[in-house]
């Protein structure tokens, strides 16, 4: 600001080569410009700059595709133009969002090894080959069916929802061998497979709805958050748990009443029908007036002192950069090196206040 008024020209000189003098007139526009700290770092030896994003690719009129974005910025900018001298480091949220899709694979490799290690446990807990499998290909199918209908709906698993899958899959799991449980023991009775998956049907069903709607209309509540990673959660969640009602407190029944309870299973059953086992022994003490006064203590206990440290519990991101990546990745590194030499912050905080509009009605005599 000058006694005329603002007067503004080109940050980079006319002419620009890398002579002193050039450069100096160059530090010294960068300096007039106020943008040290903002696209030039603190100690002049990086410069930024900024994309902003569009929500539709106006090419082809569909979502932007993070995937693709963050294939493009690595082949095209970072493997392009990074070398020995000149480091390349691109940070905000369509890079993370890309790199949590990078990393989807392994997230299907948890997802079985999750199905392996229910595989193994529920073949230890009822011994039946049958009752095993058919939990676990309804949990799955389940999932699959859950992923279909969002598709069908137009929505698709973010990069934030990607445990919704894990979910659905334990409360499949949890419902299945409810069921199972039930058919056992009723077959144990001396049941034909028709009727002990019918009775267990009808002991079952109405408690299972019930249930699983509640889970349901929890997630549903989710819905009244205004954010939209949060809502497609809710979305994914809610149809999951209600896919769960048809496959495993429905159709489950209906094939165990076909392929029944292998004998190693009933056999199992019978064995430890006759004796209590070591979880059922230990909780069956606190039935007991003196450990039962203990354990009312404890739990009175832990009840303050779950008061009292709930008081400095911390809420959001408590580490520097993105919190769903290990904290050695290279968007991380990147992300702190930004912070360390720009004195804007990676994280735009914006506060948005809407101003409702009073109808004024005026009265016109003629």
């Amino acid at each position: 600001m000058t006694e005329q008024g603002f007067v503004g020209g080109a940050v980079i000189p006319e002419a620009f080569d890398d002579s002193a003098i050039k450069l100096a007139e160059l530090k010294a526009n960068v300096l007039k410009s106020g943008q040290v700290g903002v696209l030039v770092g603190n100690n002049f030896k990086s410069a930024m700059l900024l994309a902003p994003l569009q929500d539709i690719n106006p090419d082809t009129g569909l979502a932007l595709d993070y995937r693709q974005l963050s294939t493009l910025l690595e082949e095209k900018i970072h493997d392009k133009y990074a070398s020995d001298s000149i480091n390349i480091r691109i940070v905000g949220f369509a890079k993370v969002v890309g790199d949590l899709i990078d990393g989807a694979p392994q997230v299907v490799a948890f997802f079985l090894l999750a199905v392996i290690i229910t595989l193994v446990l529920l073949w230890f807990y009822c011994r039946c080959i049958r009752s095993t499998i058919a939990v676990l290909s309804f949990s799955i199918f389940a999932v699959v069916c859950q992923l279909g209908i969002l598709n069908v709906l137009g929505y698709g698993i973010h990069p934030y929802s990607m445990l919704v899958p894990f979910l659905v899959f334990a409360i499949g799991v949890s419902h299945g061998v409810q069921i199972i449980n039930s058919v056992i023991y009723h077959a144990d009775t001396g049941a034909n497979n028709i009727d002990a998956a019918t009775l267990a049907f009808r002991s079952l069903y109405f408690a299972g709805i019930t249930a699983l709607a509640s889970d349901a209309i929890g997630f549903t509540t989710l819905m009244i958050i205004d954010i939209g990673v949060i809502q497609e959660l809710a979305v994914a969640a809610s149809i999951g748990v209600a896919v769960v009602i048809v496959t495993n407190l429905v159709a489950l029944p209906i094939v165990m009443s076909y392929i029944g309870v292998s004998p190693a299973g009933l056999k199992y059953a019978t064995k430890n029908k006759q004796k209590a086992g070591l979880v059922e022994r230990l909780f069956a003490n606190f039935a007991k007036p003196l450990l039962a006064k203990i354990a009312l203590l404890v739990a009175v206990i832990l009840l303050f002192i779950g008061l009292y440290f709930s008081q400095f519990m911390k809420i959001g991101d408590l580490d520097p950069g993105a919190p769903e990546l290990r904290a050695d990745s290279r968007y991380n590194r990147d992300n702190a090196y930004v912070v360390a030499n720009y004195s804007a912050s990676t994280d735009l905080f914006v506060v948005m206040q809407k101003q409702r509009r009073t109808n004024v009605h005026r009265k016109t005599t003629c």
